[in-house]
């Protein structure tokens, strides 16, 4: 997806889930930004642990990925999928609920 930017042409936004072997320690994501229309275009890639909690808002079948769950919530990000719109990523705020703006901050899966 491509995510608002305050200072750029957007954030293009690639977040890959690997849930390994369903162990928690298998859970493994990798995290690429590109920064659109800067010169040169800045890419940064995040690699590390996930974890999910279910209930997203007042969708009980939620869920919500925890990235980077074992480290401290300063770097923690979250991203959130109610259960009826299964291709639908939101990024989330740090209450863990859906940014609220006109701008989208969502991802569209894609396999």
């Amino acid at each position: 997806g491509l995510l608002p930017c305050a200072d750029c042409d957007g954030i293009e936004t690639v977040l890959k889930i690997d849930e390994g072997d369903g162990t928690m320690e298998g859970h493994k994501f990798e995290l690429t930004s590109v920064y659109k229309g800067k010169q040169p275009e800045n890419k940064f890639t995040e690699k590390g642990n996930f974890n999910t909690e279910r209930g997203l808002e007042k969708d009980p079948d939620g869920t919500v990925y925890i990235l980077n769950w074992n480290k401290s919530e300063a770097d923690q990000v979250y991203y959130g999928r109610y259960s009826n719109k299964p291709e639908k990523l939101y990024m989330l705020d740090k209450e863990r609920k859906i940014i609220k703006s006109k701008l989208d901050y969502s991802l569209t899966l894609k396999k």
